[in-house]
């Protein structure tokens, strides 16, 4: 109404700042928009990495309790064979008389090996359990406090849960898990950006660098 009116005459000036203030309401409108309509999906998401990453850390832990019970199995094993044979510290008094080949006595071989299924080393340790647990449980409580705000908004209020924090979220998730499984697989940090730049992202640019020469 007013470019049909007043505004046949107005200056860029004018028309600029006119824009400007269409802008500032149409832009808050046109976000919730999206954000409504891209929500669902990412809410899919997120929860969907959750529930793997909640599985991971209980497959961890029950590989890591497992190798402990082995571990402890297996000393209490080997100390057990390594009680000293009585009969070897008697003696008579005519010890050391008959021909050496004949008075020795067979050296039995104590085997320290552990059996054929006792891992050589656990793959994850405690201190990885630790660390993708206080992830799981800083990211699943977000997660769960900004749903909660969410649904309790109205459809013309500003988004509190927003598609591009719970994005962020995910990914942290899935950087987490994968940096646990590199480490355990004992991948240099250096080369972990290979694999889809998890562990820091700094590190594929310090890799790539060559010492200079003379």
């Amino acid at each position: 109404e007013w470019l049909y009116g007043d505004g046949a005459d107005a200056s860029r000036e004018e028309l600029k700042s006119k824009l400007k203030e269409m802008k500032d309401i149409v832009g808050p409108i046109e976000k919730r928009k999206e954000e409504a309509s891209q929500r669902p999906a990412k809410i899919q998401s997120i929860k969907e990495s959750l529930e793997s990453t909640k599985a991971f850390i209980d497959s961890m832990r029950t590989q890591i309790n497992a190798a402990e019970q082995i571990s402890s199995s297996v000393a209490t094993e080997s100390s057990s064979t390594t009680t000293a044979d009585p009969s070897s510290s008697t003696s008579n008094d005519f010890e050391g008389l008959e021909d050496e080949d004949t008075t020795s006595s067979p050296t039995t071989t104590i085997s320290t090996e552990a059996p054929s299924s006792t891992p050589s080393m656990p793959q994850y340790t405690r201190e990885d359990l630790d660390e993708i647990v206080a992830v799981y449980e800083t990211i699943h409580s977000w997660f769960n406090t900004k749903l909660a705000e969410q649904e309790a908004l109205p459809p013309t209020a500003d988004p509190v849960l927003l598609v591009a924090d719970v994005h962020a979220k995910s990914q942290e998730l899935t950087t987490a898990s994968m940096n646990i499984i590199m480490k355990a697989m004992k991948i240099p940090g250096q080369e972990r950006a290979q694999w889809g730049d998890y562990g820091g992202g700094s590190s594929s640019s310090s890799s790539s660098k060559k010492p200079k020469t003379k």
